[in-house]
This record gives C-alpha cells, structure tokens and sequence, in this order.
C-alpha cells in the first residue's frame, strides 16, 4: 500500500507529537479533534516543537518546511474519511474512544476498505474491547 495521507485523530500531547513527525517525512497529515481549542494549542505546541528541533540543527530546513506546512487541522471526521493511514491517539476514556465509530469515522469493520489503522496503546482497538 502506498501511504500519502495520514490522519491523526486526537490532538492532544500524542497527537500533536505524531502529526509533525509524519509531516517531517513528506507525509499529508490531518489532525483531527472535536474541540477547536485543542487543535489549536496543538498548533501552537506542533509549531514551538518543531521551531527547536530546527534550532537544535536536528531536521533540516525542508523537514522544518514539510512539518510546518504539511498539516491540517480539522473538526470534522468526513476529512479524515479518505486517509491511507488512521493513527488513533485519543484521549484514554472509553466514552470518548466509542464515540469514535458513532461520529463516522474510519473503522476497521469494514467501512473504509484500504484504510489501515495504527492504535498505538493497544487499548482503542475493537477487539481489545
């Protein structure tokens, strides 16, 4: 599968720190959140983060560029719908988690074929339910 987009839902500390680091790499990334003020202190760390790794001489000036400019930020789910890559990094509350599938978002049931999904703790998967 050729990955190009990747969508980030949850823009909290995880999600603001997987964002920039797949935008680093070329990647398109849409970071996704259900509240605004999240997504734009998200911005605001994504942007101090990745201006002191630049800094610090640890990425380059195309990588500053690419991280920088290559995220978006969205509230709505039907903007992630079209992703090659869905890294879940939400809040560690069930309620929250469950409300994921309710809202329309990539699922792996089946209803986004081709999507491939990346739960970094474990715990947000469906069959750990």
């Amino acid at each position: 599968m050729d990955i190009r987009h990747i969508a980030v839902i949850g823009a909290g500390t995880m999600g603001s720190g997987s964002a920039p680091l797949c935008a680093t790499y070329g990647y398109t990334v849409t970071l996704r959140d259900i509240v605004l003020e999240q997504l734009e202190r998200a911005q605001r760390a994504i942007h101090q983060s990745v201006e002191k790794l630049h800094a610090g001489g640890r990425i380059t000036d195309a990588q500053r560029d690419a991280a920088l400019g290559g995220i978006r930020t969205s509230l709505q789910m039907a903007d992630v719908a079209d992703t090659d890559l869905v890294v879940e990094a939400v809040v560690e509350r069930l309620e929250v988690r469950g409300s994921l599938s309710a809202t329309g978002s990539p699922d792996p049931t089946g209803d986004h074929p081709g999507q491939q999904y990346l739960y970094p703790t474990g715990r947000g998967h469906p069959s750990a339910r």
